[in-house]
């Protein structure tokens, strides 16, 4: 039952995660097969825009459907967003078919963080939780590699069609090992406040997308709506956001991981750009050296039941603020590979033990009727995290302060040093495991 679960979870987060990869490399085939090139970023913006707007509605679809047919439902989404971009013949539908597939792709990645705490407990979660998180790093090998090959013997069309099979796989895999005792809630649908946060979270993606002066009264309408929701859920029985479960342990805990999921994009996307453009490794040698960070990101899952025995839960943090300062200092202070080498052995401890840390304490904090909800909120800000952090790593890596990845790994050294000064002023004097 076990290898069952870990196995759906792991194929389904795999599918989530090498998307992006996979279809970056033939972004050029189809702005030519399709008559576009200016506006093929709109292939993955589209993706990531579906995220958004469907990660917030998972709960609320877990607590009528159950876990099990959610799955099935954003696996299914999957594959018809998936076969629809293989067979488009028009930019449009492949845009359309993006927006489908992400849809899917958002429901799948959030169900991926509820279903360790519904089917398994600590310590055994920590291990489940490294080995799912591991799968990212290990689609950013894979990816290049399954791409190219694709491309070189096949049409682009096959980029997304490679989806069906192991999407079927997963189904199957969920219908036969899915087995919770789970029941429907027949509580009302909070419409009100659904509508308040969309409309929130409509300003935020436009405001960020316009990026000019007209964006900060968008930003400021945000806010009014932010402060609308948050005051009517607090009336709410049933609220659509449960906001009176936030605490300052939840809020620091997803501000934590939000600023974490910035930082990671620093890593993923420009530290391979840096070893390829600046170093000239190829694709494959630079994903190998960086694969360090995946693999020491799952050891990190492995040992924190026994880092956690010996340490407060201040000290478990601040130690993985350490391993983010040792590590990017190496990176920012040496020019060799092998130096960038173990600099990301102590990158991926860092984030291993922070992501990990992270989920397990919000699905421990959350009440059993309000982990869907809850999920779906920490998703969502992980979410925003990582795709502010693509626009914010890219501005510090051009900045003429320092050069190239020595900027992020500066900045990464010093956001770990305040994180490390935060946690001490918010658990002073405390000793909380």
């Amino acid at each position: 039952m076990k290898r069952g679960l870990i196995s759906a979870l792991v194929i389904i987060m795999f599918m989530s995660a090498i998307e992006t990869s996979i279809v970056s490399l033939a972004t050029p085939a189809i702005g030519k097969d399709l008559g576009v090139h200016e506006s093929l970023a709109l292939i993955f913006t589209s993706y990531m825009i579906a995220i958004v707007i469907i990660t917030p509605l998972v709960g609320e679809i877990m607590k009528r459907l159950g876990s099990k047919y959610t799955m099935i439902a954003g696996i299914t989404v999957f594959i018809i967003g998936s076969m629809l971009s293989g067979a488009s013949f028009t930019f449009p539908m492949l845009v359309a078919s993006r927006l489908i597939q992400g849809f899917g792709a958002g429901i799948m990645m959030t169900m991926g963080s509820i279903i360790p705490k519904i089917a398994f407990e600590i310590p055994y979660r920590y291990k489940v939780m490294g080995i799912v998180g591991s799968v990212w790093g290990i689609s950013s090998i894979v990816g290049p590699l399954l791409g190219g090959l694709i491309l070189t013997y096949l049409k682009w069309s096959f980029l997304f069609y490679i989806n069906v099979p192991v999407a079927i796989i997963a189904i199957v895999l969920v219908l036969k090992f899915f087995k919770f005792d789970e029941q429907p809630s027949k509580s009302k649908l909070d419409v009100k406040g659904l509508a308040l946060f969309y409309a929130f979270l409509s300003c935020v993606i436009v405001g960020f997308a316009l990026g000019n002066t007209l964006s900060i009264a968008i930003y400021v309408a945000a806010l009014i709506l932010l402060y609308l929701f948050i005051k009517f859920e607090f009336k709410v029985a049933a609220p659509f956001l449960p906001v009176r479960s936030f605490n300052k342990k939840i809020g620091i805990t997803m501000g934590t991981d939000m600023i974490y999921a910035m930082m990671l994009m620093g890593t993923n996307i420009f530290l391979p750009f840096y070893l390829q453009t600046e170093k000239g490794l190829t694709p494959l040698m630079s994903g190998l050296t960086t694969f360090s960070i995946s693999v020491f990101w799952l050891t990190s899952t492995f040992i924190l039941k026994h880092v956690e025995r010996k340490l407060s839960v201040k000290q478990v943090y601040q130690l993985s603020f350490l391993y983010m300062i040792i590590g990017a200092s190496i990176i920012l202070l040496t020019e060799s590979v092998i130096a960038v080498t173990i600099g990301c052995i102590f990158l991926g401890l860092s984030y291993g033990t922070v992501f990990t840390k992270n989920v397990v304490t919000i699905q421990e904090s959350a009440a059993p009727q309000e982990l869907g909800s809850m999920m779906s909120a920490y998703s969502l800000l992980k979410f925003i995290g990582s795709t502010t952090g693509s626009v914010v790593m890219s501005f510090v890596y051009y900045s003429n302060v320092l050069s190239n990845i020595h900027n992020n790994m500066a900045v990464m050294v010093i956001i770990a040093i305040i994180l490390i000064i935060i946690y001490q002023m918010i658990y002073r004097g405390k000793v909380v495991r």
